[in-house]
């Protein structure tokens, strides 16, 4: 907010988000060939929560979003680029991944549930992309229990390449830009933390039941925006649709 709770105060924090535009460089606005160009940043006071949104059929979606309110320029010449991120929270299932054609990867997806303000369910899916990591997870870790987990932010995008088969001629050449955001795990607890240390599963089930609430009437609020965006069908004068 710009003002503060008594509504003349300017707040910094908000003139300190505004003087990022200045202050440094997105990567998303460097030329080609020219990612350097992009500002290095520090950030010490992040968190990690759940992004759910409606999909163009109607289905909801969910992935992991980053936010924080200080971001501060590097000191000095040391600088170990990369993004690290520590988690307490609750397993709430595992499930071997599978590729486009159903094929197993080797890795395991972790349905990781983080509590967050007023107890709301952050639902996060972790990878395990270490034989090491599976085996372990697979074997120390039940549904249900509370961890500690850290692991790696990673950001990718790569470009796929195929050529595409006509009826006669030369097969067109495509691209396509893909994009990955996983957290991967490099570590955590030997198993379940003790009771003392451990979510309540009442309280759990509870925050459960309001994510299915709130996830439900974000999807209803998506098909409404959807189908007032949708244009009326036009009648046709002629069977060639001109």
């Amino acid at each position: 907010m710009k003002l503060k709770s008594d509504g003349k105060t300017l707040s910094k924090l908000y003139t300190g988000i505004v003087d990022w535009r200045t202050k440094f460089t997105s990567l998303a606005v460097c030329p080609e060939g020219e990612e350097h160009q992009a500002s290095k940043v520090v950030i010490t006071n992040g968190k990690l929560e759940e992004n759910i949104f409606p999909t163009s059929d109607g289905k909801l979606a969910s992935t992991f979003q980053i936010s924080t309110n200080f971001m501060n320029v590097p000191r000095g010449d040391k600088f170990e680029e990369g993004a690290k991120f520590e988690l307490s929270g609750v397993v709430l299932g595992k499930a071997a991944e599978v590729d486009g054609n159903g094929d197993d990867t080797g890795r395991l997806k972790v349905q990781f549930g983080v509590i967050g303000y007023n107890g709301k369910l952050n639902v996060l899916e972790l990878i395990a992309a270490t034989d090491n990591a599976v085996n372990f997870i697979e074997s120390n870790w039940e549904d249900g229990d509370t961890v500690n987990v850290n692991g790696a932010i990673s950001i990718n995008q790569s470009t796929k390449t195929w050529f595409e088969e006509q009826g006669f001629g030369e097969p067109i050449k495509r691209t396509k830009t893909v994009s990955r955001k996983e957290l991967i795990i490099l570590g955590g607890s030997n198993a379940g933390l003790d009771e003392d240390c451990a979510y309540d599963a009442m309280d759990i089930k509870r925050a459960q039941e309001e994510r299915q609430a709130r996830a439900q009437e974000i999807k209803e609020k998506g098909n409404s925006k959807g189908r007032a965006q949708t244009p009326k069908t036009m009648k046709n004068t002629n069977a060639f649709g001109f």
